[in-house]
């Protein structure tokens, strides 16, 4: 805004200082869209004729001063008294001792107690005309406001579900629920789209809210793994839609999506590794689950076939027994084949057992080589990309 002042200044002939910043400003700013440009360029064309733009309303008209016929006190119309512009005399009475502590949450949003003081405060800062002395007293001088004005109207008519939180910011709520939970855990999502949307005072939903509302609430009883997912791919994305570039839902200004899950390679290389990950969970319950199935297999045959054996043994042993003594009575000994059987059923299952987790520790240890060299991989891309970009910053 001050580069804005120095050209206006210069065009009504208060120095050759203020147009050698503009010109240095012209040449080093690399604006996109040419927002910047267009305002300037205007207030080039207007600051041609300063009588039509005066600093100080009425400063360069001529126009007589008709003289307001007398009326009486009491024929007045009572006027409301009004609030006035926020003037902060308190803070700005204070000492340097005395200053009033800010706590900024890990995105560099300030919440707490004084969050609203200090923006009561930075507002009558820039409302200061010796701290920024203002070309305009008002944007209405600025005609390529209207047109944006007109833009940003049209969009804000599309948005058909509004916050209830009033000047509560959604940092200082992601904040106080964070605070409720014993390991500070953040709230969702979807939880913080609940909180800052619902009714509050007894009044109801707008019509897109209660859509919206409806619409999560089916897709959490569908999928009620993914109510406390923190991923990009989210329930709420997956119902509201993604981001747009530069925003992330129910957070502030300030919060872009590489703040919360990293740049695209970073986020490809994490998708990477949890789909390592997953497939070898997958593996091992494969794997697992075949090698019982072998196991049990293998364990039936041994214990048909022993069971066989011993029963052939025993008939052989009993038919002796009769032989020889025929005048005794021979006790039935079939108990003895089903210990037999149950104890080498036991020292065959703990040998299967044993290969078993020897066979899962050897897939383990690859899998955990492969996720170390997938790390690596990273790290080396990452390193890659910071040398390019430094490289970038001095050819600059």
């Amino acid at each position: 805004m001050r580069d804005i002042i120095y050209e206006q200044e210069e065009q009504i002939g208060l120095g050759p200082r203020q147009s050698r910043l503009i010109s240095t400003v012209k040449k080093s700013r690399g604006l996109k869209g040419g927002s910047m440009v267009n305002i300037i360029g205007e207030l080039e064309d207007t600051a041609s004729s300063p009588s039509q733009t005066p600093l100080v309303p009425y400063a360069n008209d001529d126009r007589p001063v008709l003289a307001s016929p007398q009326t009486n006190d009491d024929d007045k119309p009572a006027t409301k008294r009004k609030r006035g512009p926020t003037k902060c005399l308190k803070t700005h009475g204070l000492s340097y001792e005395d200053r009033l502590p800010i706590r900024l949450n890990k995105y560099g949003q300030p919440i707490g107690c004084n969050r609203a003081k200090l923006s009561s405060h930075l507002g009558t800062l820039v409302r200061n005309a010796h701290l920024a002395p203002l070309t305009y007293t008002s944007w209405h001088g600025l005609m390529i406001l209207k047109e944006q004005s007109k833009k940003n109207k049209a969009s804000r008519a599309k948005n058909t579900s509004q916050h209830t939180t009033g000047s509560k910011t959604f940092a200082e709520i992601r904040e106080e629920e964070a605070m409720k939970n014993p390991d500070r855990r953040e709230p969702s999502r979807v939880n913080m789209f609940f909180l800052t949307h619902k009714s509050r005072d007894g009044k109801p939903m707008s019509e897109g809210t209660s859509k919206f509302f409806s619409e999560l609430e089916d897709a959490i009883v569908s999928h009620p793994e993914k109510l406390e997912s923190t991923n990009q791919d989210d329930i709420l994305s997956q119902v509201l839609g993604k981001d747009q570039p530069g925003r992330v839902r129910t957070y502030d200004r300030g919060v872009v999506a590489s703040d919360l899950w990293g740049s695209r390679s970073q986020v490809e290389m994490e998708r990477l590794i949890k789909e390592v990950k997953e497939n070898a969970q997958t593996e091992i319950q494969n794997i697992q689950q075949k090698m019982q199935e072998e196991m049990e297999i293998k364990l039936q045959e041994r214990v048909e076939d022993m069971k066989s054996q011993m029963l052939c043994g025993f008939n052989v042993f009993l038919n002796q027994l009769q032989k020889n003594l025929p005048g005794v009575e021979i006790p039935n000994l079939s108990f003895l084949s089903t210990t037999l059987n149950t104890k080498e059923v036991e020292a065959t299952a703990t040998a299967n057992h044993e290969v078993f987790t020897a066979e899962k520790e050897a897939f383990c240890s690859s899998l955990t080589q492969e996720v170390l060299d997938l790390k690596l991989e990273k790290m080396k891309h990452d390193q890659h990309k910071k040398r390019s970009k430094k490289k970038k910053v001095v050819c600059l």
